[in-house]
């Protein structure tokens, strides 16, 4: 408004200088181009905000189907439910005759697609945002917007395969889903009560009442029939008044929904997502659980309408859908012409997938029997078939698990069904050299047991030398590869070629690793201890560390340190100064990897040239512990496989065997990671008996063939909330206390950990109330930490070790330990109970000892 325009040729300037801002708007236009540029000075006077809204219809087909993408990934649009909010650089949109692209191509902001269908401006927004608060800041930022039109004939092809959305949703048929049926297929608690004075539709609603959740109801349930393996979504409307935080029998999450996973027989098999954190009083608000995959063996989702916390809740119109999503094929591409009788198929690789299934037909309908060729395939997005063809069409699609592919594509093969088409293997994906000079071995294999000719590249075409193949037996040949001159230090691209003598090619992309081996390396030995550099040692470490607070972690004794940055970052330059820092105030890292899960593009999309990257930057760094591949791959948002998982692990440990790879689960599947760790981080943030009771399920839930670290917590569960609401909080009160931080700390130890880990320090956040926030609190634990390093030459000295429990009453245990070292015995015995009492330790090769024990008391005899 009251902008002064000015022309130059294509580009229109528009100018505005108030006491708000200066700014200058600039359109330049091409044929086929739109350039929106903006430039501004803005004042400290609050938030600015700068985008593009689109009429949700103008995305739409002819037949109201929307293929949106975000940097190459597709963002699922329709008319039955919102899409989440996410950060994209590149939108593209696709429609039979053009194709627009949207693009951020100058500036620091990153710009969010927005779903605003349900707000009186009806649209979809492409914005950026920030707040401008305490002195003026420049805004620069760019967007291009470009149009590709297509021909006719490519058109009419488009138009064809454009048709069936990639993500599809039914809706669900479920009884008395908004209560006008009473508690019908509704369990309610003594809280539980129908309300017909505040309703979202309808004659009424449910609600909840609850004043302690230590002793009272604050569910009310359901149990919905699903299809084991198949994506649904969930919601429901909740209003609130006075819902607070308050201790209970599980954490406080507030009101909403909860969605979970029984067998077929109703018993309880595995979590799902949450949709709750709604706190004080409110007005109805739409909560939704959109990402959940059901568990092949699951035969319902447990629906928790929830309260947990003290206050009232009401919840009204809780529904479910079906969702079906396709995987993006990408070649061949739809009614190819191929010469070649064994194609090689690619696809888009979709998140949380155990494994793809290819099928091949002549006819579109993909009839049962011998009529459709079905290849059961592993977590790779791209395979090589291996069985010729006939000439003809074909009609090929990729399913997996809850995934259809309701568009299948054709192609016609056009040579004979003999014709030899079918190109070499050639296996693996990386190698670490700690030399220049050294060779790595390559392995091809051939249908025709005749050696491949290889030509090997790095780089921008240098030369790789390629030995005489050496034959291995089984079609399988041995190349070793080295580099004149030698191998460039750090991460190295190969573009390796198999050509056998029809002429078949394969092409394949390695990554080498050249690095000299750490001085203190560390790797988990046989018998499940870190080991650095031959040398048994027993870590000790804390989460989320700045570089700020370096000198008092290490003062106070911890010796590895974290930040979750890098868990959302791709900024490996970032991360080595990370690794910098820590070296320089005489502490390691564990470092993790992108997840991608604001990204887009991390490790649950399957972005191995990230890890590669990462491992390429660090692998060589003083101040690099181990690599922490992930954190609970179980939960919904950020699931990723156990094969794909297992894949990445593999990875990292082919560029850098001189770093453990950890991780952290928790679920009853959690077996199924396990090629993933070299030890796994065992989390519980729970008082010293439960700590126990974990460590012994999660060994039993292993099958005892795994190392364990144990992961405690040194924040205050209860008083967080309060904390993160900048509501007053009482350092007097903050749990655990030292009694408490003490003996979880030595659970571990007479437990037979490997390393103790505490979660977490975080001084410089407001989300959790941590010992950071409570001096006396950070003096206890500093404490808890040179006792442990006090006794850490006894935890790794050999000698013979014993443990036992001692039941005192129901509840009430006090777990010991005995190491003898020639004549001398060291015992430590823990009440892990909260009671006074009184126990009789049957000290090995001693008279039993009878021992009387405070609240959560520690025992060290004989140290």
């Amino acid at each position: 408004h009251n902008a002064a325009m000015t022309r130059d040729g294509n580009a229109f300037t528009w100018h505005k200088q108030d006491q708000q801002a200066d700014t200058k708007l600039t359109l330049t236009f091409t044929d086929k181009t739109l350039r929106i540029a903006l430039n501004m000075l803005a004042q400290p006077t609050g938030p600015v905000e700068f985008g593009i809204y689109v009429p949700p219809e103008s995305l739409k087909t002819d037949e109201g189907a929307v293929f949106l993408y975000g940097d190459n990934r597709p963002i699922s649009v329709n008319d039955e439910e919102r899409f989440s909010n996410c950060s994209h650089r590149i939108l593209t949109l696709d429609l039979p005759e053009h194709r627009y692209t949207l693009t951020r191509t100058e500036g620091t902001f990153p710009f969010m697609l927005q779903d605003r269908r349900s707000t009186p401006q009806k649209n979809i927004r492409y914005i950026m945002s920030t707040n401008v608060a305490d002195e003026a800041k420049t805004i620069v930022a760019t967007v291009e917007f470009a149009v590709k039109d297509f021909a006719p004939a490519e058109a009419a092809k488009r138009q064809r395969y454009l048709r069936v959305p990639l993500r599809r949703v039914t809706p669900m048929t479920l009884a008395n889903p908004g209560f006008e049926d009473g508690k019908d297929n509704w369990s309610f608690g003594k809280t539980g009560s129908l309300d017909r004075d505040k309703v979202h539709s309808g004659e009424q609603a449910a609600c909840l009442t609850v004043n302690d959740p230590m002793t009272e109801d604050f569910y009310i349930t359901r149990q919905v029939p699903i299809i084991g393996g198949r994506a649904y979504a969930a919601s429901c409307f909740v209003k609130t008044e006075n819902v607070v935080a308050k201790p209970g029998r599980m954490s406080s999450v507030g009101a909403g929904l909860i969605v979970e996973w029984s067998d077929k027989n109703g018993k309880w098999l595995a979590g799902g997502q949450y949709a709750c954190e709604v706190y004080g009083t409110t007005d109805w608000q739409l909560k939704e659980c959109k990402e959940l995959r059901a568990p092949i063996d699951a035969g319902f989702a447990s629906v928790f309408l929830a309260l947990r916390g003290a206050g009232k809740a009401w919840f009204d119109d809780f529904s479910m859908r079906e969702v079906d999503i396709s995987v993006i094929k990408l070649s061949p591409e739809p009614e190819a012409v191929l010469s070649t009788n064994t194609p090689f198929f690619e696809w888009a690789p979709l998140p949380s997938v155990e494994a793809y299934v290819l099928e091949l037909s002549r006819d579109e309908s993909f009839p049962a029997g011998d009529a459709t060729r079905r290849y059961e395939l592993g977590v790779d997005a791209k395979w090589q078939l291996r069985e010729p063809l006939p000439p003809g069409t074909w009609h090929w699609r990729v399913t997996t698990q809850g995934c259809s592919d309701a568009q299948p594509w054709s192609f016609t093969q056009t040579v004979p069904e003999n014709r030899d088409c079918l190109p070499p293997i050639i296996t693996g994906r990386a190698w670490r050299v700690t030399a220049p000079d050294s060779g790595v071995t390559l392995i091809v294999s051939d249908e025709d047991a005749q050696a491949p000719t290889i030509l090997a590249g790095l780089g921008d075409n240098q030369a790789v030398n390629v030995s005489a193949p050496r034959a291995l037996g089984d079609k399988r040949f041995a190349y070793t590869l080295s580099m004149p001159g030698g191998w460039p230090r750090g991460l190295n691209t190969l573009q390796v070629t198999a050509t056998d003598p029809s002429g078949n090619r394969a092409e394949h992309v390695f990554w080498l690793l050249h690095a000299a081996k750490p001085a203190e390396s560390v790797i988990i030995d046989s018998d499940g201890n870190y080991n650095q550099n031959g040398r048994k040692i027993f870590p000790l470490g804390i989460y989320e560390v700045l570089p700020n607070d370096m000198p008092l972690i290490k003062d106070a004794g911890f010796e590895v340190v974290h930040t979750y940055r890098w868990e959302g970052s791709q900024d490996d330059v970032a991360c080595r100064e990370y690794l910098d820092a820590c070296a320089a105030n005489g502490l390691r890292a564990f470092i993790g990897f992108d997840r991608g899960v604001g990204s887009g593009n991390g490790m649950v999309q399957g972005n191995f040239e990230h890890l590669a990257k990462r491992v390429g930057a660090l692998a060589d760094h003083p101040g690099l512990f181990c690599w922490y591949l992930y954190d609970e791959p179980e939960i919904v948002k950020q699931y990723v496989s156990p094969a794909l998982l297992t894949s990445l692990a593999e990875l990292v440990r082919e560029l850098d065997p001189y770093h453990p790879v950890v991780m952290t689960t928790w679920g009853n599947g959690m077996n199924k990671y396990r090629r993933t760790w070299d030890t796994h981080w065992t989390q519980s943030y729970h008082e010293p008996a439960q700590i126990v009771k974990t460590i012994a399920s999660h060994r039993e839930l292993l099958l005892n063939d795994s190392p364990i670290t144990l992961l405690i917590h040194c924040f205050d569960r209860e008083q967080t909330k309060a904390f993160r609401n900048k509501m007053p909080v009482d350092p007097a009160q903050f749990s655990p206390d030292a009694d408490w931080m003490r003996a979880a700390a030595f659970v571990g130890v007479v437990k037979s950990v490997n390393g103790l880990w505490w979660w977490w320090y975080a001084a410089h956040q407001n989300q959790y109330y941590t010992v950071a926030h409570v001096p006396h609190a950070w003096d206890a634990l500093c404490a808890v930490i040179k006792e442990i390093r006090d006794l850490r030459p006894l935890i790794l000295a050999p000698g013979n070790t014993q443990s036992g429990t001692v039941e005192v009453k129901k509840d009430a245990r006090v777990e010991w330990w005995a190491k003898a070292i020639g004549d001398k015995q060291t015992v430590i015995a823990v009440n892990t109970s909260e009671d006074e009492l009184e126990a009789v330790i049957p000290i090995p090769d001693r008279k039993p000892a009878t021992m009387t024990f405070k609240r959560y008391e520690v025992k060290i005899i004989n140290p």
